[in-house]
């Protein structure tokens, strides 16, 4: 009996032990662990940040040869903005002479509605609406369009009606000063000639710029010639056609036998002279009041 109880305190100390070293065992593990698990996210993390950086820096590297790429020419050399070459075209002249050089610094334009204006001696009409006009040496012509109709065709042919000089300077081309989609400013420079054309409009703006006198002729007959006012005179011609001429200040006008009207500043002060000139489709006292405002 007393053996017994030997062998059971014996068993009950074993198990204690064994119990007390499992829960131990147990612990010790769930620190270590834990402890490595930690240490484990954190090199993780580490390694994680790492790759971010890494990442980051290499993406940036490789916009960087892209573009240096970009910048290459095919020898590995650094590339130019490309250039295209200069040519001298044996069909169309160099058109930059019929341009001031204010202009020359910008591209220019192209199928442009004046561009008869600088082909050739820039001597070829041009119809902006609703006149076809021509300039010749420090001049400028003025059609109004008539059509002639058959049964193939129908075709404008350019016949002078007013032709604007000036009685100052030397003859000289036309130079384009300033232009837009609408407008376009020709200049005779020697002469001191500007005139200012705008499509669509009516009007057809002549101005010089220094002491002189401004010179208007036709090829038709002049029927008569008046005042009516200080600022508008009225032209009529052979053919029909009745012009309204406008001054912006008060001027001396003569009219010689061959056909020639001149009108010179009413002062010695030398302000520019300017004359704005329109023609009257037809009689109507209502399109002429529109004319004149």
């Amino acid at each position: 009996m007393e053996d017994d109880g030997s062998m059971v305190a014996v068993e009950d100390e074993l198990g204690t032990n064994i119990a007390e070293g499992e829960t131990t065992g147990v612990a010790d593990d769930h620190k270590n662990g834990g402890r490595e698990r930690d240490e484990g996210d954190e090199r993780v993390e580490e390694r994680g940040d790492t790759v971010l950086e890494g990442g980051a820096s290499q993406g940036c590297q490789n916009l960087e040869d892209k573009e240096a790429m970009r910048n290459r020419g095919p020898d590995g050399d650094d590339e130019q903005p490309f250039l295209f070459p200069l040519t001298n075209s044996k069909v169309f002249p160099d058109p930059s002479k019929f341009f001031s050089e204010n202009l020359l610094s910008s591209p220019l334009p192209t199928n442009s509605f004046f561009q008869n204006f600088v082909l050739n001696d820039g001597n070829i009409q041009e119809y902006i609406h609703p006149y076809l006009i021509k300039p010749s040496d420090s001049s400028v012509s003025l059609c109004y369009l008539s059509h002639y109709v058959s049964s193939h065709s129908m075709h404008q042919v350019f016949t002078p009606d007013l032709t604007i000089s000036s009685s100052t300077g030397s003859q000289s081309r036309h130079v384009i000063s300033s232009f837009s989609d609408l407008s376009v400013t020709l200049e005779f420079l020697s002469s001191n000639l500007t005139f200012f054309l705008v499509r669509g409009s009516p009007y057809v703006t002549v101005s010089l710029s220094q002491y002189g006198s401004l010179s208007i002729t036709s090829i038709h007959s002049i029927s008569s010639f008046s005042s009516n006012g200080l600022l508008k005179y009225v032209l009529t011609l052979e053919n029909g056609q009745k012009w309204l001429i406008y001054t912006f200040s008060p001027t001396k006008f003569s009219f010689s036998r061959d056909m020639e009207i001149t009108f010179s500043n009413n002062s010695s002060d030398r302000v520019p002279l300017m004359l704005r000139i329109a023609v009257l489709s037809d009689s109507s006292s209502e399109n002429e009041a529109v004319l004149d405002r």
